[in-house]
């Protein structure tokens, strides 16, 4: 029986992303029924929070920088850089979320 497609890659996409994120999607993300449509259920709380997702890391340093229009914390691993560095991912937050102000729970103090 296969499973229904619930979040394709637009095909324009497709020769913008790297091969590794493809087969990441499409084995994890691609039948997953998108959380935010589904009416709300405490026992989400229990699922992975990104699927396919891996343990934390743990954080080695954790950097503040002042951009022109923005502010950006980087939370680097422990060790050192393979070698070309450290993958990225850039998340940008709306605010408005105050527990994860630098002076909430994520704080460097």
């Amino acid at each position: 029986m296969s499973q229904q497609v619930q979040q394709p890659i637009h095909p324009s996409m497709l020769e913008k992303l790297d091969p590794e994120y493809i087969a990441l999607h499409e084995k994890y993300v691609l039948h997953l029924v998108p959380p935010e449509t589904k009416p709300w259920d405490p026992a989400i709380r229990d699922q992975p929070a990104v699927p396919g997702g891996a343990p934390p890391i743990s954080v080695g340093s954790i950097e503040d920088f002042d951009l022109p229009h923005a502010k950006l914390r980087a939370y680097f691993p422990e060790g050192n850089p393979p070698e070309g560095g450290w993958p990225v991912l850039i998340y940008f937050h709306g605010g408005a979320f105050q527990p994860n102000l630098p002076t909430g729970r994520n704080s460097k103090e």
